[in-house]
């Protein structure tokens, strides 16, 4: 770590450096900052400026401030649950509309489709496959659960594209559609999940196809309703 002077008194420049220094790689997973008074006199400021940085990062989820004798400021893996949590939050106290939130996951998802049907390794089409395999259980059994697997199944496609940033407002999203089919009757609510998973299953073999333009486009369609769907079940039974 390099000796650098902040003549402000502000937390925002000692924030920017620390973080600096664990993009570049000089700070990793698991390191310990040094203590706030060798921090403070390292960087030329007071401790009460240090504490407010390491408080605003463990915000973001960039440290972790452990108390006790062993304890200190500690970097964590960088994950998207900050910005879930923020984003879910945002959502939840301006109790921003159905509508609203269907718009942005329009915008969104078929851009996470596209590159999950670019990246997704072996691995994750096994994960893929196994969930759908416990939707249509699920549906075919009338369960509970097969109301949080739809979800479940476009957190995943958010993994398999590989963007932090992208999964954490997937995820923040799905969480604040959540409780949209448990106000829908049961009928209603019945042909909604079969038409999930009927989008669900071709989302997959695109997906398994590496054909980004097909996942995309199957992903618009899946959020624009599917009004098509049902015609396509029916005459398929």
């Amino acid at each position: 770590m390099h000796d650098r002077v902040y003549t402000g008194r502000r937390f925002e420049p000692i924030l920017q450096w620390i973080r600096n220094e664990i993009r570049e790689g000089r700070l990793t997973a698991g390191a310990r900052l040094p203590s706030e008074r060798a921090l403070a006199a390292q960087l030329h400021a007071s401790r009460v400026t240090i504490r407010e940085a390491h408080r605003k990062l463990r915000d973001v989820g960039l440290l972790e401030v452990r108390p006790g004798r062993r304890g200190g400021a500690f970097v964590v893996q960088a994950a998207d649950d900050p910005v879930r949590r923020t984003l879910s939050l945002v959502f939840e106290l301006k109790s921003v509309a159905l509508g609203q939130l269907a718009q942005a996951r329009l915008l969104i998802e078929p851009l996470v489709a596209s590159l999950a049907a670019k990246r997704a390794t072996k691995a994750d089409l096994q994960r893929m496959h196994a969930l759908l395999v416990r939707e249509a259980d699920n549906l075919a059994r009338g369960e509970a659960d097969a109301q949080r697997v739809p979800s479940q199944f476009h957190r995943l496609v958010a993994e398999c594209a590989q963007n932090r940033p992208l999964a954490g407002f997937v995820n923040a999203l799905a969480d604040a559609v959540a409780s949209d089919d448990v106000s829908r009757d049961r009928a209603t609510r019945q042909q909604h999940q079969r038409e999930n998973w009927w989008f669900h299953q071709q989302l997959f073999e695109a997906i398994g196809r590496h054909d980004r333009q097909a996942a995309s486009g199957i992903m618009s369609r899946h959020l624009e309703g599917g009004e098509s769907c049902s015609d396509t079940i029916a005459s398929s039974e």
